[in-house]
């Protein structure tokens, strides 16, 4: 019988795609049993990357509803969760990010007196509600959590700061470049390739609750400036499922031929698109994490990151939602030789973060048999 039980609880495509290299990692560990629980957050968007991965859902809260407030995810979770924590008996939850399924996970895990293992652990702004409600809940993830799998050196200082034991901080690397391995070695059905073949495009995505309105239209119009300078240029806009952010797109963009708009798209197909894009323009994190997989630029159209490192690495720039300035930006990264980029080091990781974070899991439960003592940052 297999002795160790982990709970991998997650709800959103982002979570999916970062959660699955670890637990395939913890499929090929003998004796540890995980169990899969998707809340349901994002349903149809979360299926397509698990069919992906090759993961099987074993629990399904099924929490999505139309028009559905962070309130309605919450409560929905703290009354369906604990149920299946009891039937489970996990030994550890694992979460991922900084969503209101990872963070009412956590609360239910502590409510059960569960350890809580919290992938992608450390990323702070400096206001609380920037990105909201992101950033609240992996600070209080931050407090819940007994293993804490920071992605960079810097987001482990951050907890130091916060006053974490730095024997729970382990720097793993982000899973993000272990899921971009993966990915990239799938093939993509993507119907566009043919249509987009020689017609440079720029990638956009968009859809944080404080840039809905005129933030947003903002974005979009600055988008609109910029793919006037590439000969034959596009704008590819794969949409969010929001019934609220497709309409938004519908307005901007209705009558342009320039621009493609597209439902939610499998993972494998986003990230071919991704990496043959000219320019990316979002406001996503996740997308701030793979731009150095695929060397392409990106506009940050936010005002703060949490992920500094992909502007440090010159792969990103923060604009904001000022369209004058997304054009300037745009335009420059537009200009720049991309063969000087070649040979820049990655700033999440090398690819195995999955494998530091089991290591750090079976010293947690001290059944290691090999030493992690490099696992573990000290301070300074």
């Amino acid at each position: 019988m297999k002795s160790l039980k982990i709970l991998a609880v997650f709800g959103t495509r982002p979570e999916a795609i970062k959660m699955a290299p670890v637990i395939h990692r913890l499929y090929h560990e003998s004796n540890i049993e995980v169990k899969v629980c998707v809340t349901g957050q994002h349903r149809e968007m979360v299926s397509s990357v698990l069919e992906v991965f090759g993961i099987c859902t074993d629990f399904n809260l099924d929490v999505m509803a139309e028009q559905q407030s962070l309130d309605d995810i919450a409560a929905r979770i703290l009354e369906r969760l604990p149920g299946i924590m009891e039937q489970v008996q996990p030994h550890m939850t694992i979460v991922q990010g900084d969503t209101t399924s990872a963070f009412i996970a956590g609360l239910v895990s502590f409510h059960q007196r569960v350890p809580v293992g919290h992938i992608e652990a450390g990323l702070r702004t400096t206001h609380s509600e920037i990105p909201f409600p992101e950033e609240m809940n992996r600070r209080l993830l931050g407090r819940l959590s007994s293993l804490h799998f920071s992605p960079t050196l810097r987001s482990a200082r951050n907890l130091i700061r916060e006053g974490v034991d730095v024997t729970c901080i382990h720097v793993t690397g982000n899973t993000i470049v272990d899921a971009m391995r993966w990915i990239k070695h799938q093939p993509s059905d993507l119907t566009m390739k043919r249509y987009l073949k020689g017609s440079p495009y720029i990638l956009i995505t968009s859809h944080r609750r404080e840039h809905w309105g005129e933030p947003m239209q903002s974005v979009f119009r600055g988008v609109l400036k910029l793919v006037k300078l590439l000969p034959n240029g596009r704008i590819v806009f794969p949409t969010h499922p929001n019934p609220a952010l497709k309409e938004a797109a519908r307005r901007a963009f209705e009558g342009r031929p320039e621009v493609v708009l597209m439902d939610p798209m499998p993972v494998v197909d986003f990230h071919f698109l991704a990496a043959n894009a000219s320019l990316i323009v979002s406001d996503s994190g996740g997308i701030q994490e793979e731009v150095p997989s695929f060397n392409v630029p990106l506009l940050i159209t936010r005002m703060e990151t949490e992920r500094p490192e992909v502007i440090e690495g010159g792969w990103g720039v923060l604009t904001g939602c000022d369209e004058d300035r997304i054009f300037s930006e745009g335009r420059r990264l537009l200009n720049e030789d991309k063969r000087a980029w070649e040979g820049r080091k990655n700033p999440f990781g090398d690819g195995r973060a999955s494998d530091r974070i089991v290591a750090a899991i079976w010293k947690y439960f001290n059944r290691s048999s090999v030493n992690n003592r490099d696992l573990i940052i000290t301070k300074g």
